[in-house]
């Protein structure tokens, strides 16, 4: 592994560094991130642009990564929280992770 997973350091510079990370394309669009799903016309479009050809390349881009500093997916214990549509969960669980996704739908329904 080129970096420690898990020294909170490395994630934070691994998204601030990212241009093309959600959190930094929404600030660059004026979003705040926290608010970002406040209502579900949000969430349904941030679901459909999950699963679009851009949103497989992004997260195939993210488990990339992973595999480069050294990831094992098979056989790992992932929890997912905030998984919203399971843009991350689905490709831990196609690659043989064991994958506990949560999410708040504040007793909305998709």
């Amino acid at each position: 592994m080129t970096q420690s997973l898990f020294d909170p350091e490395v994630w934070k510079a691994a998204w601030i560094n990212d241009p093309e990370a959600g959190v930094n394309r929404m600030l660059r669009a004026g979003t705040v991130p926290a608010h970002s799903f406040d209502d579900m016309a949000r969430a349904r479009s941030f679901h459909k642009q999950a699963f679009n050809e851009e949103g497989i390349k992004r997260t195939a881009r993210i488990m990339g990564w992973l595999r480069t500093q050294g990831v094992t997916i098979k056989d790992s214990s992932i929890l997912d929280i905030g998984a919203a549509s399971g843009v991350f969960s689905i490709p831990f669980a196609e690659e043989g992770a064991n994958v506990t996704a949560v999410d708040s739908l504040n007793g909305r329904e998709y």
